[in-house]
């Protein structure tokens, strides 16, 4: 598989990552649908777990990445990490620190 084909599966994985607001969905008892990494008493949602969770901007920003507010555009805000990023494997970097969260 190339690299290219590579990173859009493990992208599409991880946003299909069952946070605990997917799991209240469908359903499943839960002592708590708070984020974890946070502490928070914010609903986890795959929004929050990557960008939204104070945890998370603390990651992105020793990346030296400001993540920006746009509600429900997951994609213009990983497309506003490349233009930051301003290099050729921009793509990795952001998978990578994602697989890590």
């Amino acid at each position: 598989m190339a690299a290219k084909e590579e990173h859009k599966v493990i992208f599409w994985l991880l946003l299909r990552l069952s946070t605990r607001n997917i799991l209240r969905r469908k359903n499943m008892f839960l002592p708590s649908y708070s984020c974890i990494l946070c502490g928070e008493n914010y609903e986890e949602t795959v929004d929050h777990l990557f960008l939204e969770c104070s945890f998370a901007r603390s990651c992105w920003g020793l990346l030296g990445l400001t993540v920006i507010s746009s509600p429900n555009r997951l994609f213009s805000r990983f497309h506003s990490f490349k233009s930051q990023l301003q290099v050729s494997f921009s793509l990795e970097i952001i998978i990578l620190l994602c697989w890590s969260l």
